[in-house]
């Protein structure tokens, strides 16, 4: 459960997520300013990991946001999240998961473990335990931005 200031923090980077994702939907990535690239791919990597962890955020269209992920979570002051989330890259080969979704998706099938277990699992973990709380993070970040 979430406490009052939480709920004040969430609230605050969900005002500002909405207009920058509508803004991103109409005009794409590269209309976005530093910020706002930086809320979108903190933003999807946290919602997409917390709900099908690190396959599902690869799987997904927010995996395209992979590789400017990492400096994202450190711009916010989230260094656990950017290595944790440079851990997960580097299983793809060369370390790079691929630009597109669909060959991604080929990716990752091919990096499937033999029982069907995603390789991701101790990443998963490791996410719902060790990262900084990226929400209040990101509040902080978006804050000092508009300052």
């Amino acid at each position: 459960m979430r406490t009052d200031e939480q709920k004040k923090q969430f609230e605050y980077v969900v005002a500002t997520y909405t207009p920058a994702w509508d803004k991103y939907l109409a005009k794409g990535l590269q209309a976005l300013t530093e910020t706002e690239r930086t809320l979108l791919a903190v933003w999807v990597v946290d919602a997409e990991v917390n709900n099908g962890g690190f396959d599902q955020y690869f799987f997904n269209s927010s995996g395209d946001l992979a590789p400017e992920t990492p400096s994202a979570l450190e711009r916010i002051g989230a260094p656990r999240a950017a290595a944790l989330l440079r851990r997960a890259i580097e299983r793809f080969p060369d370390a790079q998961p691929a630009s597109t979704q669909t060959a991604r998706h080929d990716q990752l099938e091919a990096l499937r473990l033999d029982d069907d277990e995603s390789i991701f699992e101790d990443l998963d973990e490791s996410w719902f335990v060790d990262i900084e709380d990226l929400e209040l993070q990101l509040a902080h970040y978006l804050r000092r931005q508009t300052a």
